[in-house]
């Protein structure tokens, strides 16, 4: 597998900010080009991949994130923030801050329900407060409402918009750039998988793993 990093330009739109977290996809269909998150970095543990898309772009004060995933099977048991939403079928966010070598690891199920922590060491990362896990936005077109695993084939969209404070970063002395990978991820489904964005270096399957990580460009 090549493990060479992407590189890409994270686009500004002040304008985004004043738009309806239900309508930030269609909104970005026009501006920005989706990236596919195709990287199957353990083939041995997980064999399918649905098809996933991710669009990106920040505000004036928010990231913003979209996703858009074509796949057989759906849940989504966990409807507590911080419970292990990757068993569901989930995205995932992960961001290194070149500034204070943070890294922050946001995992969202198909219903919005959020894990995220942050920590200088990968192995080591603290959970967010509830108060801070509040400032997240998130929109599925599926809802809110949890359920078990259901079969067939779904369509389905995530958009979050992460405050740029939550990840430390200043608005008005932005980074030149920051490390980041996005994932699509399911691990107790019936048809169970792991993709990334960018490839992942690592024996096990992980989101944050060192210098397995591209790069958003500011």
């Amino acid at each position: 597998m090549n493990y060479k990093n992407q590189i890409t330009q994270i686009t500004y739109l002040p304008e985004i900010e004043n738009i309806d977290l239900d309508k930030i996809s269609n909104f970005l269909d026009d501006k920005v080009h989706s990236q596919i998150i195709e990287c199957n970095n353990w083939p041995k543990i997980y064999s399918y991949k649905p098809i996933t898309y991710v669009k990106f772009a920040r505000g004036e004060k928010n990231l913003f994130v979209s996703f858009s995933i074509n796949g057989n099977s759906l849940k989504a048991v966990n409807s507590c923030d911080q419970t292990p939403v990757e068993e569901d079928s989930s995205i995932s966010i992960a961001l290194k801050n070149p500034i204070n070598s943070n890294y922050y690891l946001f995992d969202f199920n198909c219903i919005g329900t959020c894990f995220a922590s942050k920590g200088t060491d990968p192995n080591a990362m603290e959970l967010f407060k509830k108060e801070e896990l509040n400032l997240i936005k998130r929109y599925s077109d599926i809802g809110k409402r949890p359920f078990y695993e259901m079969e067939g084939l779904f369509s389905w969209e995530i958009t979050v918009s992460l405050p740029l404070s939550l990840i430390d970063v200043d608005v008005l002395n932005l980074p030149k750039d920051m490390e980041c990978n996005f994932g699509k991820i399911a691990t107790q489904t019936s048809l169970p998988h792991f993709l990334t964005w960018n490839p992942v270096n690592s024996p096990s399957p992980t989101m944050v793993y060192p210098d397995s990580f591209g790069k958003l460009v500011f």
